[in-house]
């Protein structure tokens, strides 16, 4: 499948953008901080999803890119509460990153489950 065809890649893409716009108002300090990290987090996870893609003829290493994207997204919901906590954003844009965070990982959970029932079989 075109990599921007894929859903989970493509809600990735919407949270990079709803954690830009929400932390637009932080201070420089947080932005530098933990807005940058985020984003490179997430960055990351586009990667991760891209490569889980291109290995679809091999189970094994798709799980394994899938589990590093989950880790990775995991480091950044903390990232987002603390700098919720810290002021950078607020609840409104806390809740909307939230919503998109979880739609994010069930979609990588549910890609690694089926992946797994792929590798078993």
């Amino acid at each position: 499948m075109e990599i921007a065809q894929l859903p989970v890649y493509n809600k990735t893409r919407r949270l990079i953008n709803q954690v830009l716009t929400s932390s637009h108002k932080a201070t420089k300090n947080l932005k530098i901080a933990l807005v940058d990290k985020i984003e490179m987090g997430l960055i990351s996870v586009l990667e991760n999803i891209a490569f889980a893609n291109k290995s679809a003829d091999n189970p094994e290493k798709r799980v394994g890119f899938i589990d590093s994207a989950i880790k990775i997204m995991e480091k950044v919901e903390v990232r987002v509460r603390i700098l919720y906590d810290l002021g950078g954003i607020k609840k409104s844009g806390l809740t909307s990153i939230v919503f998109l965070e979880d739609d994010v990982m069930r979609q990588l959970i549910g890609w690694k489950n089926s992946s797994i029932t792929i590798e078993n079989n």
